[in-house]
């Protein structure tokens, strides 16, 4: 088996469609022998569901072994200089957080701020602002991490667009050092191996610099515009194993092995702008990911 903790190979809900309810999906992943869902970031889950579907969502999981995961709402406010929108948005990451302690969800992956909200456009990125930002979101995660360890609910930072202009995070070790800061067993990394693909260093440099803090893997494969041109969601989130794709786990095996992750979450077909995808039936997209991915790993529980 891949690590001593890492056993289930899931999707996100996004993955079969957004029409599907998370039920919908609970029920797919019971009828499909599939041992993980992530709950997508559109809602605060625990804002929306009525307490018969979160009984329901227990009961299927507790039935069926399925374990779950969290992804926070993907626009998140850590280094706003807005105190208020800093605020609202901790109080909604501490609700998810006793949400996934009453589900018993493994962890909640939560998207690094990109912007820096309450600052004129002319002053974002200038090195003050960027340091103001950083510290905030470093205390940010503190406060939330308290409430993860009390709940014991990981929080798993994802890996977005390092490098980009709306992202103060210039590079993997940035990421890195964010969690290092924050300094809480229950704080740790997601690796979304597409993003890393198409943003950054490339993957071989995040699996090497994430590797001490890897709790959790976002998995979709990605294809390179000939022009050279990135956009995130047309670029990656491909399935599995398309033709084109780039996803090959083959040498980052012993890493796989060492990390101490729950669960590797499938994030396929989640844009209609890739025009070939959404032809594509979403949920045969997950299954024929899944196959490739167990295929692709040898000894990952299914």
């Amino acid at each position: 088996m891949i690590g001593e903790v890492m056993s289930r190979v899931g999707f996100n809900m996004r993955s079969i469609g957004l029409e599907s309810s998370v039920l919908d999906c609970a029920k797919f992943a019971a009828d499909n022998g599939i041992g993980a869902l992530e709950l997508d970031g559109r809602s605060l889950w625990h804002n929306v569901l009525i307490r018969e579907e979160i009984r329901e969502l227990k009961i299927l999981g507790a039935r069926y072994g399925i374990d779950y995961s969290i992804h926070f709402p993907w626009v998140t406010y850590a280094g706003s200089l807005d105190l208020e929108q800093r605020r609202q948005n901790l109080i909604d990451l501490e609700g998810t957080i006793r949400f996934a302690d009453d589900i018993t969800a493994k962890a909640i992956v939560v998207h690094p701020p990109y912007d820096f909200s309450g600052v004129p456009e002319s002053e974002r990125g200038t090195p003050e602002k960027l340091l103001t930002s950083r510290q905030l979101t470093t205390e940010f995660f503190q406060h939330a991490s308290r409430t993860a360890e009390d709940c014991g609910v990981r929080l798993c930072i994802e890996n977005g667009a390092v490098g980009a202009p709306e992202s103060f995070f210039n590079n993997h070790h940035d990421l890195v050092q964010l969690v290092e800061d924050i300094n809480s067993p229950c704080v740790g990394i997601c690796l979304d191996v597409g993003h890393a693909g198409i943003w950054g260093d490339g993957v071989d440099v995040a699996f090497e610099t994430f590797r001490p803090h890897i709790r959790h893997y976002h998995m979709h494969d990605w294809i390179l515009p000939k022009n050279g041109q990135v956009v995130g969601g047309s670029t990656d989130h491909y399935e599995v194993g398309v033709e084109g794709g780039n996803l090959d786990l083959a040498k980052y095996i012993s890493i796989l092995q060492e990390t101490q992750a729950y669960m590797m979450t499938m994030e396929v077909g989640h844009s209609a702008v890739i025009e070939e995808e959404a032809q594509r039936d979403p949920k045969e997209m997950v299954i024929r990911s899944r196959k490739a991915l167990i295929e692709m790993i040898p000894g990952l529980a299914q």
